[in-house]
């Protein structure tokens, strides 16, 4: 398991609460990899390199600004300045996640940039029980107040099966060669490795099984429905113990089985996109010309 639980933080209800529904009432800038996702996925730059609240760009390296956002949100605020070190920082997002799912896929792959010299933060703010991560092969719940690093650099993908939202902090830190995991922190005394982590019992599955599932989905697998198809395979991982990227070759399997050469292309691009390789402002699309 690559992401870690790295600590605990207290949380003022209290002083949360409002900033919660400013948060709620904030437009909803447009999400750049919307292909991504489905059902309501809402990132809202707090801190970034231009300081522009309505600038979603993932610009690596550089010192954050707090946007005009930030000063919506005064807990929030004070939160991450008391709690976390400014030193690496340089993106703070605000992310709500209702009735949603993202497939499996890596971030990082259009940059420039090595992944190693990114590392990824996630506080919880609110308790959601219908709501989990997953990494590789391994699923696992982010409950309130806990203090996760998200290896995005590996397949990764995370699912909250209701109405009620689920509001956490992203927070984006550059780290070098000399990085410890308890240099995110103000107060390093707050990293506490040995703190258990909440992970999520899935059922085994036969090969035989998975194959039967991929032999029945070749036979019905169309240019109208291949998006449902890719959905429904990426959710597998979440409640069987399959590894959370297989969704693209099991897609291409599918598709050759179907006999519709154009549909095995889109599989394959597919894969590229959100495991292998991606160009920077390059988007995807499930629609088959």
């Amino acid at each position: 398991m690559a992401s870690a639980l790295l600590g605990r933080l207290d949380l003022d209800n209290g002083r949360l609460a409002p900033d919660i529904a400013a948060l709620g009432k904030m437009p909803q800038p447009p999400e750049t990899y919307d292909e991504f996702t489905s059902g309501r996925w809402v990132n809202l730059p707090l801190m970034n390199a231009s300081g522009c609240g309505s600038d979603g760009l993932f610009v690596a390296g550089t010192k954050a600004v707090p946007t005009e956002l930030l000063a919506e949100v005064p807990y929030i605020a004070e939160f991450i300045s008391q709690n976390f070190s400014s030193d690496r920082l340089f993106m703070v997002r605000a992310r709500d996640v209702t009735d949603w799912f993202i497939l499996p896929h890596r971030d990082y792959l259009e940059l420039d940039d090595p992944a190693n010299e990114f590392y990824r933060v996630i506080i919880v703010l609110e308790d959601n029980p219908h709501t989990v991560n997953s990494d590789e092969d391994i699923v696992f719940k982010m409950r309130k107040g806990e203090v996760w690093h998200l290896d995005a650099a590996q397949a990764h993908s995370g699912i909250n099966d209701s109405h009620q939202s689920r509001w956490s902090l992203c927070l984006d830190f550059r780290v070098d060669a000399g990085f410890s995991p308890a240099d995110v922190f103000a107060d390093r005394k707050v990293y506490d490795p040995t703190l258990e982590p909440s992970i999520v019992d899935r059922k085994p599955l036969s090969e035989a099984d998975l194959q039967d599932r991929l032999n029945a989905l070749s036979k019905i697998v169309n240019r109208y429905n291949i998006r449902d198809v890719a959905f429904l395979l990426g959710k597998a991982h979440l409640t069987e113990q399959l590894p959370t990227a297989a969704v693209w070759q099991w897609l291409i399997d599918i598709t050759r089985d179907s006999d519709d050469a154009q549909l095995v292309d889109l599989a394959e691009r597919a894969f590229d996109y959100f495991v292998r390789t991606r160009r920077m402002h390059e988007t995807f699309s499930f629609t088959v010309n």
